[in-house]
């Protein structure tokens, strides 16, 4: 009913996940953007890479449309395990936390376990050292 009303004759609506290339189907020569944009078909339909609705045409008049939504997988909500988890982010050591408080725990004490003092410390001396040079330059320039 809502192609009717969208082409006016009955169309076809075909479903693909982002990215994916499908057959190009004879009964559509172009597909149209939701910003209006249309890209003649090959003979391959390249299926865009942005989740969306949209139209295939033939000759400037709505024929189907092409509907891409993200694979189901992602949407999934389940809890990795420490392998999956880290297997997904190409991690070496992955830790998995059981609830906030483990989290808090687990932020805290990676933090507390590398000091920022001894690189701050360094940088300002280096800054000192540079500082004396630049200063001793200049004095030897007017003398």
């Amino acid at each position: 009913m809502l192609s009717e009303r969208l082409v006016g004759e009955p169309g076809q609506v075909i479903a693909a996940e982002p990215g994916a290339q499908l057959a190009r189907p004879r009964w559509a020569d172009a597909m149209e953007t939701p910003d209006g944009q249309r890209t003649p078909l090959g003979d391959a339909l390249d299926v865009p890479s942005r989740a969306g609705a949209y139209f295939l045409t033939r000759d400037a008049r709505r024929v189907g449309a092409l509907v891409v939504n993200a694979d189901p997988k992602e949407s999934e909500l389940d809890r990795l395990t420490a392998n999956a988890l880290g297997a997904r982010l190409h991690a070496g050591r992955t830790l998995i936390a059981r609830d906030a408080g483990d989290w808090n725990g687990m932020a805290f004490r990676a933090a507390a376990r590398r000091s920022l003092i001894e690189p701050a410390l360094l940088l300002a001396l280096g800054m000192l050292v540079i500082e004396a040079l630049v200063i001793g330059a200049r004095t030897r320039q007017v003398a």
